[in-house]
């Protein structure tokens, strides 16, 4: 081998291991990044909206569309977690309930600006409020051409400082509370809605009898 040979093989070589350790630590990186961000999971947030048990042992997140009929119906079982005396509500008072928004835009025309409304009367302390309203009357708002107008109604019946709403409402705060979720969101691979995280963990449940057994195993 030819000296002018020789030394192109070492440099290729030495290419080769420069361009796989490249790979080995941006592959590292996404790792640690990636652990990061689901640890956000595991704790609640100062902008979180939270309900449940108070301890923060156990932490389940949704991810949550309010035009979406899923959401809609896992909105109707969730509910019953809430009923006082209920066994559901012995595993709910062991598990903290996290609410993030992930509105669908491409299919549900109305579900960003429904998220809106959601965060602005969160600031007067009703989110979940509104957020029950908003998915019991979701047949009547989600095709409307004027959702804005519907919810000013909501705000209404839930006694809010109506000025305040208006202005919260498209306030850049609200707006990038609910980017914040859809960022949070596709970070840790949201891809439908309902989604549902346990202690960071995504859950897999093919029944409802699977997801509620899965919130049962984790309270006891």
């Amino acid at each position: 081998m030819s000296k002018n040979n020789a030394f192109l093989t070492t440099v290729s070589i030495i290419i080769i291991f420069v361009f796989l350790f490249i790979v080995y630590a941006a592959s590292n990186k996404s790792g640690s990044s990636s652990k990061t961000v689901q640890t956000q999971l595991q704790k609640v947030l100062p902008t979180d909206h939270v309900k449940w048990g108070k301890n923060q042992n156990n932490i389940l997140t949704e991810f949550s569309d309010f035009q979406c009929s899923a959401c809609g119906s896992f909105h109707q079982i969730l509910k019953t977690y809430e009923a006082s005396g209920s066994a559901e509500s012995k595993v709910a008072s062991k598990i903290t309930f996290v609410y993030k928004n992930f509105p669908l835009e491409t299919i549900h025309k109305n579900a960003r600006v429904a998220a809106y409304a959601a965060e602005a009367a969160g600031v007067q302390g009703k989110f979940f409020e509104m957020s029950n309203m908003l998915f019991d009357n979701q047949t009547i708002w989600a095709e409307s051409k004027e959702p804005n107008k519907i919810f000013l109604e909501y705000a209404t019946v839930l006694e809010l400082d109506l000025p305040k709403y208006k202005k919260d409402v498209t306030s850049p705060e609200v707006k990038k509370r609910v980017d914040d979720d859809l960022i949070l969101g596709n970070q840790v691979g949201v891809n439908s809605t309902p989604s549902f995280y346990l202690n960071g963990k995504k859950l897999e449940f093919a029944s409802l009898d699977e997801f509620k057994k899965l919130l049962s195993d984790v309270a006891k």
